[in-house]
């Protein structure tokens, strides 16, 4: 996070000791104290966080079981502290970089009480302010406000969830204050359903179809000038696996979008396919619809074939996918960043149910 914004300059925030796996911060416990803490079970994440519903109180742990070799039942239990929310910050420079990442930290008695973000590998806390999806830290230099807003609820996810995450930074000046904010789209799920890894193609009946939502930010997204941002969403947005080809295409349709809950205003802009290809390399592409005009200064260009996830090409296209076997993904995730000189960086992320 810092590489957008100057809040991490500006405050010294507490680093998190819990909330970074094992006990999830909570000193002594044993796993099962903390199995027993919550009567959760996989059912969803964390989507219902917003201020005002009831389930602010939200689970530390869900359980699953799955057959041992023997027959008997194993219990597995994963813990939503555990669960890291990976970004679309990405850093195209010779240096090593660790990439923006964040988790929540969750009490003895199953409630989230801190956002705890990780960037270039040092942790810091944000402590959860009462039950609303807010998350604040102060000091005698400034003091920054974060919130996480999650869409898996709107598209039934139970093992993943995405969305973005937004930050607001005031650093206190002699004569005014300096503004800041920071919008970075966000993807998890739970690892011990995540089976990207052990998915196979030729084990697949048929090509698989997510329907889902992407999110996005055009612009530097630590901006806080008005105008020099693009916010975008498509409630409509499909990834296909092609288990044919093996190669992954998400399609996004980003023509303006008022949400009727919030009156939120999402931005007009192309329709984007951005393609993961089996071989390893990526690519996407930008089409404007007939009568559909791109603000100035927001253009974009193709980027064709080119290799995935390295420096030089600016672009990294990333899908996970979670289910009960290898052979049977629920669930989608995806996380896209693409950068090209003289344009405006994009920052995507993706969730989706299997159609």
């Amino acid at each position: 996070m810092k590489k957008y914004f100057v809040l991490t300059s500006i405050l010294a925030l507490a680093a998190c000791g819990g909330g970074s796996g094992g006990n999830g911060g909570v000193s002594g416990m044993t796993d099962y104290e903390r199995a027993t803490a919550s009567n959760a079970k996989i059912t969803g994440m964390v989507s219902r966080i917003q201020n005002g519903d009831s389930y602010n109180n939200l689970s530390r742990s869900a359980t699953t079981h799955r057959a041992a070799s023997s027959g008997n039942s194993i219990t597995e239990t994963v813990y939503l502290d555990d669960v890291l929310f990976e970004s679309a910050d990405k850093e195209y420079s010779s240096e090593a970089n660790e990439d923006f990442m964040m988790r929540f930290h969750v009490d003895t008695n199953g409630k989230i009480d801190g956002l705890a973000t990780i960037d270039d590998g040092e942790e810091e806390l944000f402590p959860r302010v009462g039950d609303e999806n807010k998350f604040f830290q102060r000091d005698e230099e400034g003091e920054v406000t974060a919130s996480v807003t999650l869409l898996g609820r709107e598209k039934g996810l139970k093992y993943s969830d995405f969305g973005f995450i937004t930050v607001n930074g005031v650093e206190y000046g002699e004569t005014e204050n300096i503004t800041t904010q920071f919008i970075m789209p966000i993807a998890g799920g739970y690892e011990a359903k995540n089976i990207t890894d052990t998915m196979n193609a030729d084990d697949l009946a048929n090509d698989i179809v997510f329907n889902g939502i992407a999110v996005a930010n055009v612009g530097e997204p630590d901006t806080s000038v008005e105008g020099s941002r693009l916010t975008l969403r498509d409630n409509n947005a499909t990834l296909t696996f092609d288990k044919d080809s093996g190669n992954e295409v998400l399609t996004a349709n980003f023509a303006g979008y008022t949400d009727s809950t919030t009156n939120v205003q999402y931005d007009d802009w192309y329709n984007v396919v951005a393609t993961k290809y089996a071989d390893g390399d990526a690519e996407i592409a930008f089409d404007t619809p007939t009568g559909r005009i791109i603000p100035d200064g927001f253009e974009a260009t193709n980027s064709g074939k080119v290799e995935n996830n390295q420096r030089a090409n600016q672009l990294s296209v990333g899908f996970n996918y979670y289910g009960d076997s290898a052979n049977n993904p629920n669930e989608a995730t995806g996380i896209i960043h693409y950068q090209c000189e003289g344009y405006q960086p994009l920052l995507m992320g993706f969730g989706g149910k299997a159609q």
